[in-house]
């Protein structure tokens, strides 16, 4: 009983935060205080009855033994006469870092027995001098929207069935136009990026832990002029958190990393974060593809000068020394193009690592792909036409950058 209110209490945040950027609350004037309850001793948990209000089309209802205490252009408080129960959805400062948000929440909020930090929203929740309460915080766009309800501790079941009602009230006054963002409340990865605006998100560092498929951090609307608080390359893209595979249409984000930058497939999700911070790397869920931009220092190779070509020759010799360690080495402009055989650390299947390699003085350029022959027959218009949006679109940084 406590996980369903759990889960109805989050959900109805992100319903009500999102539901406030639509509406001022300062147009909010059909009630107060004194038309609440006077305390939880005094509220029908048996026949709880609910108050509406209309912002644009969009209907939010809450219990009616709340009335308004306070209200500004950027907050709504409701509570019982006694402030035993309370309620409160408010913007968060402008310019507030969401990770950063969450961060100073689970360093300051008293006795947290919950705490959850997905894509765009995060939420906590714990005990305080005998009150329950629940905050969750999402981000739209560059704005932070949070949601705040805190009751007496012996009230757990009574208010479990309250903000299951509440929940499922505002869920059905939705127009068709809101599904996509109900399908985000529900915690799918569906995107919320509307209007063709470009999006940014980084990669949530997980060096230590060596996590495989670490967090994409959203960082609110694009600007090229605005400086990000990244924590693991920024990805920008219009369409960044979505369950899409191979199989979907294809499009791209285009990732910046120390190396430079290059597009990669939107369906693709972020893969181990290496410790020498010098790649960055994307793959599918089903592990089948894997892709990689990076650079590293040239060494270890016995030849006079580093270009395309002396490495060619070396490769060449390696080829006939080893076999068919190398399955194919061409040339093009000033890049140079691998084909070598492996396995798949994770399904274990035969694979192909495709590489493109440009050289400066002291440092090597990459970026690479690996896919299984299976998967490549089954998915080969796709990977092409991945391989040359990625071809096209790779901007090493110069080595001087670097180096």
């Amino acid at each position: 009983m406590k996980y369903l209110k759990k889960f109805s209490v989050l959900t109805l945040c992100f319903a009500l935060s999102f539901n406030l950027v639509a509406c001022k609350s300062k147009d909010i004037k059909k009630s107060d205080v004194s038309n609440s309850v006077e305390s939880c001793d005094n509220i029908d948990f048996s026949n709880v009855d609910y108050n509406s209000y209309t912002f644009e089309d969009v209907t939010f209802n809450y219990p009616s033994f709340l009335g308004i205490s306070k209200e500004g252009d950027d907050y709504i408080a409701l509570a019982t006469q006694d402030n035993s129960v309370s309620l409160k959805v408010y913007k968060e400062k402008p310019g507030t870092n969401f990770r950063n948000l969450y961060n100073y929440d689970m360093s300051s909020l008293k006795n947290i027995n919950y705490d959850s930090y997905k894509d765009i929203r995060f939420s906590v929740s714990g005990t305080n001098n005998n009150f329950e309460y629940y905050k969750s915080s999402i981000l739209l766009g560059n704005d932070i929207f949070s949601f705040m309800m805190i009751y007496p501790v012996e009230y757990l079941d009574e208010f479990d069935s309250i903000v299951t009602n509440v929940y499922k009230a505002f869920v059905a006054n939705l127009d068709g136009s809101f599904e996509q963002k109900k399908d985000v409340a529900n915690n799918s990865n569906t995107s919320k990026n509307t209007n063709g605006r470009l999006q940014a998100a980084t990669v949530e560092d997980n060096t230590e832990d060596f996590v495989k498929h670490p967090r994409l951090l959203p960082l609110g609307d694009y600007y090229p002029e605005k400086e990000y608080n990244t924590q693991y390359g920024l990805i920008v893209g219009k369409n960044l958190f979505n369950n899409k595979t191979i199989n979907d249409p294809l499009e791209y984000n285009k990732v910046y990393n120390i190396a430079g930058s290059i597009n990669f497939p939107d369906f693709l999700i972020p893969d181990f974060v290496p410790t020498n911070g010098k790649d960055i790397a994307f793959s599918s869920r089903d592990d089948e593809l894997y892709v990689n931009m990076g650079y590293c220092i040239n060494h270890g190779v016995n030849y006079d000068g580093v270009n395309p070509h002396t490495v060619y020759t070396y490769l060449d010799k390696e080829k006939n020394d080893y076999g068919n360690n190398l399955l194919y080495h061409k040339i093009k402009g000033d890049r140079l193009y691998t084909a070598v055989p492996s396995t798949n650390r994770y399904t274990n299947k035969p694979q192909i690592t495709v590489t493109c390699y440009t050289f400066g003085t002291n440092l090597e350029f990459h970026y690479f792909l690996n896919f299984s022959i299976d998967y490549y027959r089954e998915h080969k218009t796709q990977i092409d036409s991945i391989f040359n949006e990625m071809d096209n679109s790779f901007n090493p940084l110069p080595e001087d950058v670097l180096y």
